[in-house]
């Protein structure tokens, strides 16, 4: 399709702009119970307060409480007040491990060409440290966009088509000239069901998106 009817550009966080490895935190996790019971499946008893941390629904402190009732769950003889809370948080935002810098500059980029928003399923210990994954004397990460949409705030999720309405009413702009990249099909889908094109990103490689000067690619495969 033709580009010059998008004015704006919405960027998905994780697998868009930043990489995620959630082994990163399994691993960590693992130094407290017995390594042969914190295998991926592990978490799944602890999925839905992830959930409802991401929706906004607990705050940092009940989901820190919540992380370390269920390592004690898993290893009984843990000390009350082991791990520290500073641990549980660098275990979290373990698997977030670097914010790349050419992601960085291509956000300056784009932002010269086309209103920038993020739109993210995430979290506020996750966002917290994206600061501090910046340069040294950088004024923080929300600076790069226009605005910052993330679920915990919202307390709205990705897929449901209601966030990109919100978005879009937020920011004032018409569906059609939003282009929003996600690396989900199921988010991708329900953009698209509100009117919004749409970019799956499968390979975290979000450069080849665009021109060199930050303009959106001719061969760009919206849809």
């Amino acid at each position: 399709m033709q580009t010059d009817s998008i004015n704006t550009i919405i960027l998905d966080l994780g697998q868009v702009i930043v990489p995620v490895d959630q082994d990163r935190t399994l691993r960590g996790l693992s130094c407290f119970v017995d390594p042969s019971r914190m295998q991926a499946s592990a978490l799944h008893p602890f999925f839905g307060t992830i959930a409802r941390y991401e929706n906004g629904e607990i705050s940092n402190e009940e989901f820190l409480a919540a992380l370390s009732l269920f390592l004690h769950q898993l290893n009984p003889s843990l000390p009350a007040a082991y791990p520290s809370r500073q641990t549980l948080i660098d275990i979290w935002n373990a698997m977030i491990p670097e914010l790349p810098a050419r992601n960085l500059t291509l956000l300056k980029k784009i932002r010269q060409h086309y209103k920038l928003y993020l739109l993210s399923n995430t979290n506020g210990l996750h966002v917290e440290y994206l600061d501090h994954l910046l340069p040294q004397g950088s004024a923080g990460f929300a600076s790069y966009f226009d605005r910052i949409f993330c679920s915990y705030a919202l307390k709205m999720h990705k897929p449901d088509p209601a966030i990109y309405q919100y978005v879009c009413n937020s920011i004032s702009q018409k569906p059609e000239n939003c282009l929003f990249v996600d690396d989900r099909a199921e988010n991708i889908e329900a953009a698209r069901s509100t009117g919004l094109n749409a970019i799956h990103l499968t390979d975290f490689n979000l450069s080849k998106l665009f021109e060199e000067d930050g303009r959106l690619a001719p061969d760009a495969p919206i849809i």
